[in-house]
C-alpha cells in the first residue's frame, strides 16, 4: 500500500545498537562495577595491615619517592617493574603528604582501575553480541568482586590483579588482530611480574598474522622496563629474581599438587624435595611451551577456533602456575579467575556460571577451608587436588580433543557479524 511506504522504516542492524551507544561506556553494568570495586577496595584496603608490602616493597618505594633512583633499583623486589609502573600514582600521594598506608593504597589504585577497564571492555563486547543486561551485569560482578582479589590486596600484592588484566587484554587484542598492542601488553605483564610470559603463547595463537611484530613489541617493552634494574644494579634485582624463580622447594604450600612428595615436619608442615627446589616457579613457565605447541598443532587446520579458545589456553596455563608452583600463595589464582571469566564471557551465550563457580571454589579451598578445618594441611591439599585436577582435565579436553564438527563449539564463529565485531 502507498501508505505503508511513509511509515518509519524498521531499524536496521546498524541502527539497532545506536541507543545503547548513546550512553557510552556508562550504563547499569558500570554502576555494578563501581559498587563491586568499591566494596573490594574497602575490604582489601580498609585495614591497617600491609602484608608483604612492608618488608618487600616499601624500602624500595621510599627510596624512589625520595628521589634515590639507584637505591630503588638496588632494593627493588622481584616485581620491581610493577612498582615502576605504579610509581606516578604513589608520587601523587606523596605530593599530598600521604603516609605509608596511603602510598600503598594509591599503588593499588591503578590495579583496581585496570579491572574496571576490563569490565567495561567485556560488557561492550557482550552487548555487541546481543547479550542481555542481566548476563552483562553478572559478568562484571564476577570480574570486579573476586574474593581472592581481596586477599591479594590484604597481603600486599595488588600487582596480581594488574598482571591478570594485562594478560587477558593482550589476548583480547590479539583476537581482534592488533599484534603490536597485544605485544606491548604482554611486555607490560612480564615487567609487572615474571609469570606474565605465560600470555605469550596464547597471544601468538590468537593472532591471525603479525606474530613477529608482536614478539618484537613484547621484547622492546619488557626490555625497556627491565633495563634499569639490570644495568644499574644487576646484583640486587637479578639475584632476588633468581631466588624467587628457582629456589622455592623448601617453601611448601598445601595449595599445589606436589604436597604428597614433601617430607613431614613438626606442626603438620612439609619440606619439598631437593629436585623440586631447583625448579621452583620456572616449571609452570617451562611446561607452557609444549602445551602451546600441542595446541598449535591441534588447531592448525582450524585457525578460527584456535583463536577463540586462546583465552582458555591462557586460563589453563595460569591454573598450572598455581598447581605446579611449590609455594602457591592464596592470591595466585587471581589471574586464572580473571582469564576464566574473560573466556566464559566472550566465547558463549550463557551467563558466566563456570567463572562464578571457579571463583567460589577458589575462595573456599584457599580461604574458607583453612578456618573450617583448623589449618589441617593434609586436608587442604586434598581439597585443592579435588578442585584443580577435574578443572585441568576439563580444560585439556576442550583444548586438545579431536572432533569432527566444530559447529557446536564456537558460537562466536558461527555468526559472521559477531565474528566481524570480534575482529574490531
Amino acid at each position: 500500500m502507498p501508505g505503508d511506504r511513509v511509515r518509519r522504516p524498521a531499524p536496521s542492524r546498524s541502527n539497532a545498537g545506536t541507543a545503547p551507544r548513546r550512553l557510552g561506556w556508562f550504563d547499569a553494568t558500570s554502576v555494578v562495577t563501581i559498587l563491586c570495586l568499591t566494596l573490594c577496595a574497602w575490604r582489601g584496603l580498609g585495614g591497617g595491615s600491609l602484608g608483604d608490602w612492608t618488608t618487600e616493597a616499601r624500602p624500595s618505594v621510599d627510596a624512589l619517592l625520595a628521589g634515590h633512583l639507584g637505591e630503588f633499583f638496588r632494593l627493588a623486589p622481584a616485581y620491581g617493574g610493577s612498582l615502576l609502573l605504579r610509581a606516578p600514582f604513589m608520587a601523587l600521594c606523596r605530593l599530598w603528604g600521604g603516609g605509608g598506608i596511603a602510598v600503598y593504597r594509591m599503588s593499588a589504585l591503578p590495579c583496581l582501575a585496570s579491572v574496571a577497564a576490563l569490565c567495561a571492555w567485556l560488557s561492550s563486547d557482550m552487548r555487541q553480541r546481543g547479550r542481555g543486561l542481566g548476563a552483562r551485569m553478572a559478568a562484571v560482578a564476577v570480574c570486579s568482586f573476586n574474593p581472592l582479589a581481596i586477599v591479594a590486596l590484604q597481603t600486599g600484592h595488588p600487582e596480581e590483579l594488574l598482571g591478570g588484566v594485562l594478560c587477558v587484554a593482550a589476548v583480547l587484542c590479539a583476537q581482534r588482530d592488533h599484534p603490536i598492542w597485544s605485544g606491548v601488553l604482554v611486555g607490560l605483564a612480564i615487567a609487572n611480574k615474571e609469570w606474565g610470559v605465560l600470555a605469550a603463547g596464547p597471544v601468538l595463537m590468537a593472532l591471525p598474522h603479525g606474530r613477529w611484530r608482536a614478539l618484537a613489541s613484547t621484547t622492546a617493552t619488557a626490555g625497556l622496563l627491565f633495563a634499569p634494574f639490570v644495568l644499574i644494579h644487576a646484583g640486587g634485582f637479578v639475584g632476588q629474581t633468581e631466588a624467587v624463580s628457582v629456589d622455592a622447594g623448601s617453601l611448601f604450600s598445601p595449595f599445589q599438587l606436589w604436597w604428597s612428595l614433601g617430607t613431614p615436619i613438626a606442626g603438620g608442615a612439609r619440606i619439598g624435595p631437593g629436585w623440586l627446589a631447583g625448579l621452583g616457579h620456572t616449571l609452570p613457565i617451562a611446561i607452557a611451551v609444549p602445551l602451546t605447541i600441542a595446541y598449535a598443532l591441534r588447531t592448525r587446520r582450524e585457525p578460527g577456533h584456535g583463536r577463540l579458545d586462546a583465552m582458555l589456553l591462557l586460563a589453563l596455563l595460569l591454573l598450572l602456575r598455581c598447581a605446579l608452583d611449590p609455594w602457591d600463595a592464596v592470591y595466585y589464582p587471581v589471574p586464572f579467575l580473571t582469564a576464566m571469566l574473560a573466556w566464559d564471557a566472550t566465547s558463549s551465550d550463557r551467563p558466566p556460571l563456570i567463572a562464578a563457580l571457579a571463583s567460589i571454589s577458589g575462595w573456599f579451598v584457599c580461604e574458607g577451608a583453612v578456618t573450617r578445618f583448623d589449618g589441617n594441611r593434609d586436608v587442604l591439599a586434598t581439597l585443592f587436588a579435588l578442585a584443580v585436577l577435574p578443572a585441568i582435565g576439563a580444560m585439556c579436553l576442550r583444548l586438545f580433543r579431536c572432533s569432527t564438527s566444530r559447529s557446536t563449539a564456537a558460537p562466536g564463529l558461527r555468526h559472521p557479524r559477531a565474528f566481524a565485531l570480534r575482529r574490531g
